[in-house]
């Protein structure tokens, strides 16, 4: 749009007056400008002076309407020249300029200065108060803090995380170094197809390393400015006084997992907002506040080039042998640098890959799933949900969906008709007949139990 124009037409002159575009950065520049122009108000300082400034800025060739358009209706009326006939000129302009840009008027501009004033005011009244409640002195970690946490929680990554042992083991180096004071924050690029445990182990670190886990769903970022959403609207947008996300999430803690799920969704953009949280952990947000993330860790995931890699024909991770993504992270790596620009990859300290799970690891996920029912987990139901979930395709995602649609559905069906279990009074005994699941030990409750 930065090579468009507005074409308005300017009732008061009958013309159809061209008017400047800029881009989003530009035009933030060009909001500061005339709000600090305002703000230290010149002593030559009117009115009439902002809004000549302004039209002469946004319009295409404003001089030629002092003149000509002058001359004509000067003419027109057989009139002497008046000097009051070019503030009238100037002031239609105005009008017509700020039907395009209404953030640019001058009484919205001196509320903005007005509001930022008296917020300073209000900060400096209760100056200590704000240190002491609204900004608090963070610690390095909730949780962690001594090698001893360290270990607990990569015992709890390994019955949690199925599979991706060397992507826990990894993960946990890199706190290590956290909590020896060799890092102050880190940055993690989970590489894998989908389902087989990087948000949960990004999820999972977040409640071990500071209790504090937030997530970031880039494709919901996918345009050029969605990037805002997170640090605020710019100057002279609607919600540009309102507190960002990540502004909220810095004034809680600066020791956050943030996870940035499937980041090759985001745009172009988005990337450059990155580099400063990958540089030294902190951001600006749209007040000009510096927030503190320095003791996080950043997470990104990718299945970036997992369709791509392959082994003689065969696509890799599908077969039955467990062939590993590990294996060809060359290939996967190229296909990697080819989608992110390299300024973003270099800030990145950790490339971790995750494998595709084999069949007796998923065996381990579907009881891992089905440990909060009241269902006795046998072997032909493991079987079952394996051979009919589809996990081939979208991992153990579809597993979690199946038995929520299949076994659950089943299970809530007889709870629902007030049926318990005969021969254990807790636990459900599901049976394959017919190709088909069925609870065989329910009968229906008795005295009203239950109710």
């Amino acid at each position: 749009m930065a090579n468009k124009q507005f074409k308005l037409f300017c009732k008061d002159l009958d013309e159809i007056v061209s008017i400047r575009t800029f881009d989003h950065g530009k035009e933030a520049k060009l909001y500061d400008t005339f709000k600090t122009y305002l703000a230290e108000v010149p002593p030559s300082f009117s009115v009439k002076t902002y809004k000549k400034k302004l039209v002469d800025t946004l319009l295409v060739d404003a001089s030629s309407y002092y003149t000509c358009v002058e001359i004509e209706l000067m003419s027109k009326a057989g009139l002497d020249v008046d000097e009051n006939l070019k503030e009238e000129i100037i002031e239609a302009l105005y009008g017509t300029v700020i039907e395009a840009y209404p953030h640019f008027e001058f009484e919205f501009i001196c509320n903005d200065i007005n509001n930022g004033i008296a917020f300073e005011h209000m900060r400096s009244l209760f100056k200590e108060h704000i240190l002491t409640q609204e900004q608090p002195q963070y610690k390095k970690s909730k949780n962690l803090r001594s090698l001893g946490d360290i270990e607990k929680l990569k015992r709890k990554l390994n019955r949690a995380i199925v599979g991706q042992e060397e992507a826990c083991e990894k993960s946990i180096g890199a706190l290590k170094l956290i909590l020896a004071n060799l890092a102050q924050f880190s940055s993690f690029f989970y590489i894998g197809p989908t389902g087989v445990g990087k948000t949960k182990l990004a999820k999972e670190i977040g409640k071990g390393y500071s209790g504090r886990f937030f997530k970031v769903n880039c494709g919901e970022y996918s345009a050029p400015h969605d990037y805002a959403k997170l640090i605020g609207a710019p100057p002279g947008y609607v919600g540009h006084s309102d507190s960002s996300l990540l502004g909220e999430k810095a004034a809680e803690s600066n020791a956050w997992v943030i996870l940035f799920d499937e980041i090759e969704k985001a745009n172009s953009k988005f990337f450059d907002f990155l580099l400063s949280l990958l540089d030294d952990g902190t951001c600006t947000d749209n007040m000009g506040n510096v927030l503190d993330f320095s003791q996080s860790l950043f997470v990104f995931t990718t299945n970036e080039g997992m369709t791509n890699a392959k082994i003689g024909s065969r696509r890799v991770g599908f077969d039955k042998e467990g062939i590993k993504y590990e294996d060809n992270r060359d290939q996967i790596m190229e296909s990697i640098k080819k989608k992110f620009n390299p300024e973003f990859l270099n800030r990145v300290d950790h490339f971790i890959f995750f494998n595709q799970l084999k069949e007796q690891e998923l065996k381990k996920v579907v009881r891992l799933e089905m440990r909060h029912l009241p269902i006795k987990i046998n072997a032909p139901l493991v079987n079952y949900i394996i051979k009919n979930s589809n996990h081939q395709e979208y991992g153990a995602r579809n597993i979690s969906k199946f038995i929520k649609n299949n076994i659950s559905t089943i299970l809530a069906d007889a709870v629902l008709r007030k049926q318990v279990p005969v021969d254990n009074g807790e636990l459900y005994i599901f049976k394959v007949r017919n190709g088909e699941l069925v609870i065989e030990n329910i009968e229906e409750e008795k005295n009203g139990l239950g109710t």
